[in-house]
């Protein structure tokens, strides 16, 4: 319009949007104080997406959207179980004063809704047109659009994330309501077609973080790596499903993961096994087979009415009883419910954002007795692709609001954060400074400048005795522009007393004072920050004996000097 206003062409507006029918409801719940914000943003448009975590309550605010605008309502859904939530929510917080619908029986026979809530999915076609929700994928028909899409004066999609599929596409395109709200845990995709979200529902209108949840549950959110020893010595050049399919073959892992489990089934907790592959949960499951009171698993391919026995299972596990739930990612994903969980074993690696923040979601739902909540994330951090997504996980737990947990290490003392950036190099110098013995860094690429600042730091490190190490890459591995800034550095750093080892292949970044404070991320010490750099800073012998090891420097100081 700004355009033809610019060129001075008039033009006529013609609102086609469907105001569709007034309905009288009440609302018979209580929000609470985000619930509300969140509703008021959403209500002071006619379009919009609602961006908040797991547990926030969006049915509940989408409950609130129907009794506030009081016009028939269409709520799209792309799973079972969503829709029986969505069901369940709505006759619990709305209050309905309709006349219960009637419906046509194949034999002609006139009969009466027992609810003013419909639903459509599978060929049931059971929608009242008052508030119903809709399997989107059952509003296809032939290839073409359920004309009862159009008859609603409001639109609310659950998990509008799923809009661009070509599918859903088909049929939001047809939606011609007036009022058109997304809402979502996770407003963005990892193929390219976010932008057709906001296309379909508008900018977001109020956003609650996974760190926000984090925040105002009042509970500890934790993180612990553990650091697996699988190397790949072999092929370095295997495709993600070779690499995994290689460190689920690995005993030692898989029984570090089981030792994890049954120790947290020894301290009270109820954790989630997660695996991205069937196989392997079947695999975790055999081996905690008599480990605990109820052992579930949860891997896909079963009935509908599999499903809901086994959800019933669950629900009814007294809280005296131990529960151990192994699962297969998509099992547990959007609509998942089982409040009781306070701990997950990721055991598969991952790297999208939104997979995690929907992960460390099963988490956050209230329940009593919970006190905190663990993440165990095992850290295949000697193979280079696993290496590369587990930075990339770990800026995801920094952006949600969880620490790093150290069980040799009171909870309450745990106040660090992961570090990004630039930030965790005052802490590392502070921990060079207080050395007793050793300190080694492994730094692949070395600059010239930043080798200048930390000889300079190190100094007084070295004339009190304290061996210093470094390991780093081949000169001849480096760019050969590059090579004789390399070979000056490691020159100097040689002529000021510390130890240089080379190695031809290296991608692990890290700095182990005393072989006990260990600070392991994706930065290269000794060359300038990036904003993207990520270090955390545990307390670990055994995991700095393996960084050893790995790096080819044994235990007795046995090296292969440059």
């Amino acid at each position: 319009m700004e355009l033809l206003e610019d060129a001075g062409i008039s033009y006529q507006i013609e609102d086609l949007r469907e105001r569709g029918k007034a309905i009288h409801v009440d609302f018979i719940g209580q929000l609470y104080p985000p619930q509300h914000e969140a509703a008021n943003a959403l209500l002071t448009e006619n379009i919009g997406i609602l961006a908040a975590s797991t547990a926030f309550g969006k049915t509940i605010v989408g409950a609130y959207l129907v009794a506030s605008r009081r016009v028939n309502t269409l709520i799209l859904v792309h799973t079972r179980e969503i829709l029986q939530q969505w069901k369940d929510s709505l006759e619990h917080f709305l209050d309905i004063h309709e006349d219960l619908p009637t419906y046509k029986t194949p034999t002609g026979r006139i009969k009466q809704r027992d609810s003013c809530i419909g639903e459509l999915y599978s060929g049931q076609n059971k929608l009242t047109g008052i508030v119903d929700v809709a399997m989107i994928s059952s509003l296809l028909k032939n290839g073409e659009v359920l004309p009862e899409n159009k008859q609603y004066g409001m639109v609310i999609m659950d998990e509008c994330h799923h809009a661009p599929a070509p599918r859903n596409e088909r049929v939001l395109n047809e939606v011609n309501a007036y009022y058109v709200y997304g809402l979502t845990a996770t407003p963005y995709r990892d193929d390219g077609l976010k932008k057709r979200i906001f296309m379909q529902f508008g900018p977001i209108r109020y956003r609650y973080t996974a760190k926000d949840r984090a925040r105002d549950q009042g509970i500890g959110h934790y993180v612990y790596p553990r650091f697996t020893l699988v190397t790949d010595i072999g092929n370095d050049k295997k495709n993600y499903n070779e690499s995994v399919k290689y460190i689920c073959e690995n005993e030692r892992r898989l029984q570090m993961i089981i030792d994890d489990v049954k120790n947290c089934i020894q301290a009270g907790r109820t954790p989630l096994v997660l695996s991205h592959y069937k196989d392997y949960a079947r695999r975790l499951y055999d081996n905690l087979v008599g480990v605990d009171d109820h052992l579930i698993l949860l891997e896909g391919g079963r009935s509908n009415t599999e499903r809901k026995a086994i959800r019933k299972q669950m629900d009814e596990i007294p809280d005296d009883q131990t529960v151990i739930v192994v699962a297969i990612n998509k099992y547990v994903g959007e609509g998942f419910n089982y409040p009781r969980l306070d701990t997950m074993m990721l055991t598969t690696p991952f790297r999208f954002e939104g997979n995690g923040e929907q992960y460390a979601g099963r988490l956050n739902r209230d329940y009593v007795g919970k006190k905190d909540v663990v993440i165990y994330d095992y850290v295949d951090c000697h193979m280079a692709m696993f290496n590369r997504m587990y930075h990339q996980r770990m800026k995801i737990y920094k952006k949600i609001g969880y620490k790093l947990l150290q069980p040799d290490r009171p909870k309450q003392e745990l106040t660090q954060m992961i570090y990004t950036g630039d930030s965790y190099r005052f802490y590392l110098e502070q921990d060079k400074l207080s050395a007793n013995r050793e300190i080694i860094i492994c730094s692949p690429k070395l600059q010239q400048s930043k080798v200048n600042t930390y000889l300079e730091l190190l100094q007084p490190v070295l004339e009190r005795g304290i061996h210093v190490g470094l390991v780093t890459i081949n000169v001849a591995r480096h760019d050969p522009a590059y090579q004789p800034t390399v070979e000056h550095c490691i020159i100097q750093l040689k002529m000021a007393g510390v130890q240089v080892d080379c190695v031809d292949q290296l991608f692990e970044h890290y700095v182990l004072v005393d072989r006990a404070i260990v600070w392991y991320g994706n930065a290269n010490i000794l060359t300038k920050g990036r904003e993207d750099d990520e270090m955390i800073r545990i307390i670990d012998t055994k995991f700095a004996e393996e960084l050893l090891y790995v790096t080819h420097i044994n235990s007795n100081n046995e090296r292969n000097h440059h």
